[in-house]
């Protein structure tokens, strides 16, 4: 199992022009040598978006195929697709992520072509079964540091190294404390607010943390006791000066406005 800095690593050292050259066009051209032409149609149209999101670099959603070759179904990520030049010829290489029919977590876990290994305790394999977060990093052997998560749609453990991760400083427009960015560094969900764009005096409350999956930040509603989505209300604080400010502002305002009709009443 190899951590997502395969990926991430080749592609950033890929010319500008190798990476212009992946396209949505081009997997979608990947993609048709694999799905069966019988259900190609349906599945160019259904996944369209997909294509341009794994061009892009990301990671896709699962998508069901049936096997051009086997005509068996298939259920998959696609984590990337890479344009490079080998002894002088252009090579296209792409990674499938295929979904196992059942989740295997071992104690003990080789990473990086057996280089180094990470060994998972049977409490840590039993709430990455269960779906829970560790709320920490897995450390492998050699110190190296992992986000795990179970992706439950292709029964399979995914994980990222830590050293690869950007720490975030916002999110939706949300400022990050170092307190916040650090907590989603070593694997803790992070609580906080996003302003509610339709009533301003009211803040939505999301937790965060990264997913190895996707390989990026992904968040949440924090959801009430009656499972709806937890706001808080905003108080605004006002300045006792400006207060005192705008209310003699509006009496002057108010006193011309009186002397100038009592001046007009005059005229009459």
């Amino acid at each position: 199992m190899e951590a997502s800095q395969t990926f991430k690593d080749k592609r950033s050292r890929l010319t500008k022009e190798q990476r212009e050259r992946v396209t949505p066009e081009l997997v979608e051209e990947i993609m048709e040598k694999h799905v069966s032409p019988e259900h190609w149609p349906s599945f160019r149209r259904r996944h369209k978006a997909e294509f341009r999101k794994i061009a892009e670099g990301y990671v896709s959603q699962c998508m069901t195929f049936s096997a051009k070759d086997t005509k068996r179904p298939y259920k998959a990520r696609i984590k990337g697709l890479l344009v490079s030049e080998v002894n002088g010829e252009e090579r296209i290489s792409s990674d499938f992520l295929f979904a196992q029919r059942k989740l295997v977590i071992p104690n003990r876990m080789q990473i990086k072509n057996g280089q180094d290994a990470i060994n998972i305790s049977d409490e840590q394999i039993e709430k990455l079964k269960a779906g829970a977060f560790l709320d920490e990093l897995l450390v492998s052997e050699k110190g190296a540091k992992f986000f795990a998560e179970v992706d439950t749609e292709l029964n399979r453990l995914a994980i990222a190294e830590a050293t690869y991760v950007r720490a975030p400083k916002t999110l939706h427009g949300s400022i990050l404390t170092p307190e916040q960015s650090n907590a989603i560094m070593s694997g803790k969900s992070m609580e906080y607010e996003r302003e509610n764009p339709n009533d301003k005096s009211q803040v939505f409350v999301l937790k965060a943390r990264y997913s190895p999956i996707y390989y990026t930040i992904r968040s949440e509603s924090v959801l009430d006791k009656d499972g709806k989505p937890l706001v808080r209300s905003v108080s605004v604080s006002v300045d006792p000066s400006q207060t005192l400010q705008s209310v003699e502002e509006a009496v002057k305002m108010s006193a011309q406005k009186t002397k100038k009709r009592v001046s007009q009443q005059r005229q009459m």
